[in-house]
């Protein structure tokens, strides 16, 4: 029976077996198995090759040309639609997240890709006359819009790319705000454009004649170019011209270039400048080397401008072989610049072509973030080792080893992730050297630690065995220990839309709209931060018993610093007198190794509340910052003023406004506030040994501690 179906027949009856047969598989894997970016884009090439294949299939069928080709666009069209059955069928048990826009992303990158290729595989056909030669030629041209795509990627500083067969590609695995905006669709306008004009030459070279074939060849070799070139037009394929005419101020100091935008204040691009300098002779000191090549740091104004520019939104990254690092404004303090920089110093330690440690063929990202995060140590309150033995000291640990390869690293949980092989990097610094260290990042692996590998895990976990860290962690190790990888989470590119359009529903005072975003939020992924913030936003609409509710624990408070932030928001219109707080605040409420307790709490938010405190509070949590009016700032609320001018690059002004740390109540942030107020004296040059000695009495575990030599270090006055 099979022998008596035409070629184009068993060919579709193929292909539809392998897609088929892949879409399955897809369903049971996670992040894959519902229809949502990610689905699309695994199936786009297959479909891509399959379709493309069987157009050429069909210009050398015997017969009517023209009848060949509606019957061939048929038998595509059932290719086309087999994996978009499928994952509907699988959504009965997966669930469907946004059918509207997960079917956008269908026809963006499985449809678009197949009509791309059935265009292709006709003008190959038409112009070589010869199956084997169109084949040939046909995935000729697939392999070169991916060395082209790898080309980009690698002498420019964009992250993503767009490519006719795959569609979009992002980069990071954790960058998932992934849409469909006006790049994306130009680009698939000037690709079915593409698709539709190697189509009409391949039937108009039909004709006799080799000229007519050449012609259209000649034609078709034109357009790629242009077409190209059209996308730094289109904004599917900027530049780094683009990216210096949008950062176009410059500064510098030794080694370090620093471009930022005119939207960005002198005052923060100085302290940026003046932080990476330091952090660099920091580097130096840790590996033991000098290293004195330019790194040159685009500091984008937003995370919108950093992802039209670079493709990313949520993630800094470093592109070491080009001495790049891209990042957004972060609060003083914070350590990613510093992480990015590592990458950038430990690039000299590796031979590849990428800079990176690649074991066989396969990218070692657990020593690459290993090696940054084992640099880049001082993260606060804990340190990786605190937080490891949290979650040793909790039964869940994980091995290094099983963080190995690609697959390893990419689908655990991003935390817990960097602090393991942070920790263990960290380790082998340590306790076996620097050198040793330089071995296992040069080749690839763990086999230059001497004794071996498991030796030195052993020892790396009987070490871990020595923290004593508070119980009052346990808790957030766990959470950290047992959260899922990125890909497990549901409907992933879904939320991120939904987190987008809630943070432009809040800036612009849409608290309707914000409340029922944060709603749909939940139901995907219920956690005590979101409760906390639609208490926040009933509040600021006008229903103060939300906060009441919340705050009496109808809502579960959690011990997350951010929630009792929130919580303390929620509170500030509801609090008149001392008794408000007794009635509103849990009995005690322990946050990550500070107590949180009802008589801190009521020191700080009794003294402060007064008919404008409610006012001020969303003069905080409402952008733009405004602190105009008849307000009397007490240090509580001149503190949480100053770190969100401060988180939104307005350096000056949050330096200006940050309170003397000693006049906030004790356990009160302290020491965040010592930080923010040593970070900036260091930039305007200004040596306080006393607010420095009064730092270090605040720092009680082992990141704030490291955080704290850190900063001294960078301020004591050179001989």
């Amino acid at each position: 029976m099979f022998s008596e179906l035409t070629q184009l027949q068993k060919r579709t009856l193929s292909d539809g077996l392998i897609l088929g047969l892949l879409s399955v598989v897809l369903l049971f894997v996670p992040g894959f198995k519902t229809l949502d970016y990610y689905f699309s884009a695994a199936v786009s090439l297959p479909l891509a090759a399959a379709v493309g294949g069987s157009a050429i299939v069909t210009f050398f069928l015997p017969g009517d040309l023209r009848h060949n080709i509606y019957k061939g666009i048929i038998h595509d069209t059932i290719l086309t639609l087999i994996p978009l059955v499928i994952v509907l069928f699988g959504s009965i048990f997966n669930g469907l997240c946004n059918p509207l826009y997960s079917l956008g992303f269908y026809l963006m990158a499985p449809v678009s890709s197949a009509i791309f290729a059935w265009g292709v595989g006709i003008g190959m056909a038409g112009i070589f006359r010869n199956k084997r030669a169109a084949f040939i030629g046909f995935y000729v041209l697939l392999i070169a819009s991916f060395l082209e795509n790898a080309a980009y990627f690698y002498f420019q500083p964009q992250v993503f790319f767009y490519n006719p067969f795959l569609g979009f590609f992002p980069g990071p695995i954790y960058e998932t705000a992934i849409r469909i905006g006006g790049p994306y669709i130009a680009y698939r306008l000037v690709t079915t454009a593409f698709a539709a004009l190697c189509a009409t030459g391949g039937l108009w070279s039909t004709g006799r004649g080799v000229l007519r074939r050449a012609s259209v060849a000649v034609i078709v070799a034109l357009i790629v170019p242009l077409a190209l070139l059209s996308g730094a037009y289109l904004g599917f394929r900027p530049r780094l011209q683009e990216v210096r005419q949008v950062l176009n101020h410059r500064i510098a100091c030794e080694n370090i270039v620093l471009r930022y935008s005119p939207k960005t204040s002198p005052a923060y691009a100085r302290f940026v400048l003046k932080d990476a300098v330091a952090r660099w002779h920091d580097l130096q000191r840790y590996f033991h080397v000098r290293d004195h090549r330019r790194i040159t740091v685009y500091l984008y104004p937003d995370t919108e401008t950093s992802r039209r520019l670079t493709g990313t939104a949520s993630v800094d990254v470093a592109k070491v072989w080009l001495g790049q690092v891209h990042i957004t404004p972060y609060q003083p303090g914070d350590i990613i610049l510093e992480h990015e920089l590592a990458h950038c110093f430990a690039a000299r330690f590796s031979g590849t072509f990428l800079h990176i440690p690649i074991d066989g063929l396969v990218p070692r990202l657990d020593l690459t973030e290993g090696m940054a995060v084992a640099a880049a140590f001082d993260s606060t309150p804990l340190s990786p080792h605190e937080w490891s033995a949290a979650m040793l000291a909790g039964g869940h640990v994980t091995d290094p080893r099983d963080l190995a390869g690609f697959a390893g690293f990419a689908t655990a949980a991003p935390t817990k992730a960097y602090i393991v092989a942070g920790s263990f990097m960290r380790f082998l610094h340590d306790h076996y050297g620097a050198k040793v260290v330089e071995s296992v990042y040069r080749k690839g692996n763990y086999s230059a630690i001497p004794g071996g590998v498991d030796a030195a895990v052993k020892a790396w976990v009987r070490f871990l065995s020595t923290y004593k860290v508070p119980r009052q962690f346990a808790d957030r190790a766990e959470q950290i220990a047992t959260a899922s990888g990125v890909l497990h989470a549901r409907c992933l590119t879904g939320r991120s839309r939904l987190k987008q359009g809630l943070k432009a529903a809040f800036r612009h005072g849409r608290l309707k709209e914000a409340l029922d975003l944060t709603r749909r939020l939940y139901e995907l992924s219920p956690t005590p931060r979101l409760r906390a913030f639609e208490a926040l936003l009933q509040v600021l609409a006008g229903d103060l018993q939300a906060g009441a509710m919340y705050l009496s624990g109808q809502y579960q408070p959690s011990a997350d610093p951010d929630v009792i932030s929130l919580a303390m928001s929620i509170a500030a219109p509801l609090i008149r007198t001392p008794a408000d707080l007794m009635d509103l605040l849990p009995p005690r409420t322990v946050v990550g190794g500070v107590d949180w307790s009802d008589v801190a709490l009521k020191q700080c938010m009794a003294a402060e509340a007064g008919p404008f405190y409610g006012n001020v509070m969303r003069s905080v949590y409402m952008p733009p910052v405004s602190t105009s009016g008849d307000f009397v700032f007490g240090p509580c609320t001149a503190y949480a003023l100053a770190r969100k001018m401060l988180d939104r690059g307005r350096f000056a002004r949050g330096c200006a406004l940050l309170p003397d740390p000693s006049l906030l109540p004790t356990h009160f942030q302290r020491f965040d506030a010592y930080i923010s107020k040593a970070w900036c004296l260091f930039v305007n040059n200004e040596y306080r040994p006393d607010l420095l000695k009064a730092m270090h009495k605040e720092a009680i575990y082992e990141g704030e501690r490291m955080a704290a030599r850190k900063i001294e270090t960078y301020s004591r006055p050179r001989p």
